[in-house]
């Protein structure tokens, strides 16, 4: 038999039109949702006082083994002294994520954990889900149907996810590894003939030079700047996004259209840098790492193209990191 609040919890959270999660798995005691914040959330019916041992157990595997960052326990029903129980799983932020527990107590009022965060869109969906009229929701036959076909979806995003990452995995990124050895390389002769922070040794390997100081073009600057770092900082930061940032890139788009977005991006930064910079000379690969994060932007707008719709939401909190 399933309870009004496992119901209402799942129909909120899964079977709305606008509902912002998947369902995994469901049973009358259990069900466990992946929202498409990242979010795994498990909704529990509180068991006997004897089980509480093997509740514990169930949370303490949930905190250690966590791949997900985040997850939320969500308890219905029973005693309070399941509080005592949830809080022995230290909830909160930890080194490999983020625990949250929840308690629905029988009269329909709520217990948000001992470190009860701030008022959240999750919380909200939570307490506005039992709030509905029992007679407002979905009648018993049309609420399996809807679960079936809900199931159904998570199992076939699941099987894309599972492709995806077959064939994202036996990728082997080697435009982007050979642009970071230009880059190192470019940087060890920077170091030999004078200094990556010496103007002069800068200007002689191809530093792009500012429109407005006169100087004579040469179109092959706006190339080899990108190459060129001024300091280790610079560089450091710059090689890391290349391997981030092009690692990716390149195994979505592949090594082809991957360069084509490298050179273009590089040119088109170093024109800007040629027609509106303020110093004298620049050098650096930043203009490049516009266009990767234009690339990434581009993919989570046209989710089901290039990647799996459950990655839209990851991919656009690292565009805006």
């Amino acid at each position: 038999m399933i309870s009004d609040a496992m119901r209402s919890l799942v129909e909120e959270l899964v079977l709305r039109p606008d509902a912002p999660g998947d369902i995994i798995q469901f049973t009358n005691e259990v069900a466990q949702l992946r929202m498409d914040s990242g979010e795994s959330l498990w909704l529990l019916h509180t068991p006997d006082e004897n089980l509480y041992p093997k509740l514990h157990e169930f949370l303490s595997s949930l905190v250690k083994g966590m791949t997900l960052a985040r997850a939320r326990v969500v308890m219905l029903g029973g005693k309070d002294s399941v509080h005592q129980v949830l809080e022995s799983a230290k909830p909160g932020r930890f080194q490999r994520g983020e625990l949250r527990v929840h308690h629905l107590r029988e009269d329909g009022t709520w217990w948000h954990g001992p470190n009860s965060e701030k008022p959240s869109d999750m919380v909200e969906a939570l307490e506005g889900a039992v709030r509905e009229p029992r007679s407002a929701r979905f009648n018993d036959a049309n609420f399996m149907f809807a679960l079936s076909q809900a199931l159904e979806r998570c199992k076939a995003r699941q099987r894309e996810m599972s492709r995806f990452r077959v064939q994202y995995d036996n990728k082997l990124p080697w435009a982007t590894y050979v642009l970071m050895a230009m880059i190192l390389a470019s940087f060890g002769f920077q170091t030999l003939f004078g200094g990556s922070t010496f103007v002069p040794t800068q200007y002689r390997m191809g530093a792009n030079v500012n429109s407005q100081l006169g100087e004579q073009f040469e179109w092959w600057r706006w190339l080899a700047s990108v190459f060129l770092h001024s300091g280790l900082m610079h560089l450091a930061f710059n090689t890391y996004v290349v391997y981030a940032l092009g690692t990716f890139l390149e195994r979505i788009f592949g090594a082809s259209r991957y360069l084509i977005l490298v050179v273009l991006s590089g040119l088109l930064g170093s024109v800007a840098s040629y027609l509106f910079g303020g110093g004298f000379q620049s050098v650096g690969a930043s203009g490049a790492f516009w266009g990767f994060l234009g690339a990434s932007a581009a993919l989570g707008l046209r989710p089901g193209v290039l990647i799996p719709v459950s990655m839209v939401a990851h991919l656009k909190k690292v565009a805006l990191f």
